[in-house]
């Protein structure tokens, strides 16, 4: 949850981030508010990540790594370039 606020911050995207606690699994999301055009929407889990930009959702599981690094690590760059990505796609991009 950290490295992903941390991210959001070094790309000066504005989010709330909410706390959910379930009966079987709590996890965090992430809302970016923003000029992207498409919504961006992350959840963070004990073992697993993903997140929704527009209506696709992309995730990243533990059997998919061999270490609990590996999937933060993965899915830290997987958001970092759809971030880019969307930042090109959002009105007044160069």
């Amino acid at each position: 949850m950290k490295e992903v606020a941390r991210l959001l911050r070094e790309e000066d995207l504005p989010f709330h981030q909410e706390q959910v606690e379930g009966r079987e699994e709590s996890y965090s999301v992430f809302r970016v508010e923003s000029t992207i055009r498409k919504p961006l929407k992350i959840y963070v889990y004990e073992d697993e990540a993903g997140f929704f930009a527009g209506e696709h959702w992309h995730i990243w599981e533990t059997p998919d790594h061999d270490t609990p690094q590996g999937l933060m690590s993965a899915f830290l760059d997987g958001l970092r370039s759809t971030i880019a990505d969307l930042s090109r796609q959002s009105p007044g991009a160069t």
